[in-house]
């Protein structure tokens, strides 16, 4: 055997503690926090727990909700809803509502009072869902030569939505809205700042009707 044999020693393992990966396989039935050297989860487990925002953490943080759209629309059987009181809060309109579209269309008086055939008189009402869905309510004003157990329903049940929380759903059988109110005790609505013509504005935006010559008007008289 040549020097240069008799200086090469054989290639030896390292063993775990000079840095090589433990060959031996890892007990499958080990917890996460098993598997970790020091007691915590091994790494790339996520602690579901500690990384669980709080539920308030958009107030930590500063943060406020923007108000950017009013949806005009009845409450949804499910919800429940309160009604702000006051007269400042709702108004009285005369509309055409586009229901294939799930459009509404606010008509000036002026010209409401061209079209009784076009236009529905409604009394639009602020309120708002558990969730804190903003909505303006479209009220129909009850029919003063007949009675109108929907349109006199509806006005009862946001009368006393003004206190409490309630749903309100159709009864087709009755022909009328039911109220259901809720047992528990459920905190009062955190009403936003801004004003109802604000609310108005929002919900709206350029769908109020001034003129004969607006294209609803032009299509629901078969001109367009």
């Amino acid at each position: 055997m040549s020097a240069a044999n008799q200086n090469v020693r054989p290639a030896q393992s390292l063993g775990p503690e000079e840095g090589a990966a433990d060959p031996r396989p890892v007990d499958e039935n080990k917890t996460a926090a098993q598997a970790g050297h020091d007691g915590r989860p091994g790494i790339g487990v996520a602690d579901v727990n500690a990384l669980r925002l709080p539920q308030d953490f958009a107030a930590n943080l500063g943060v406020k909700k923007l108000l950017v759209q009013v949806p005009v629309t009845k409450p949804h059987k499910t919800w429940f809803v309160r009604v702000r009181p006051g007269e400042e809060w709702r108004s009285p309109v005369a509309m055409i509502v586009l229901r294939e579209e799930g459009e509404s269309y606010v008509v000036d008086p002026k010209l409401a009072a061209n079209l009784p055939d076009d236009v529905t008189h409604f009394e639009l009402a602020t309120a708002i869902n558990r969730h804190g869905l903003l909505f303006l309510w479209p009220l129909r004003l009850p029919n003063t030569t007949r009675q109108d157990a929907w349109a006199d329903s509806a006005m009862d049940a946001a009368k006393h939505a003004e206190t409490q929380w309630l749903r309100v759903a159709a009864n087709m059988k009755f022909g009328a809205y039911e109220v259901n109110v809720a047992t528990g005790k459920l905190a009062d609505p955190e009403w936003p700042e801004e004003t109802f013509e604000a609310l108005f504005r929002l919900a709206f935006r350029d769908r109020v009707i001034h003129s004969i010559d607006h294209p609803v008007i032009q299509r629901l008289k078969g001109a367009a």
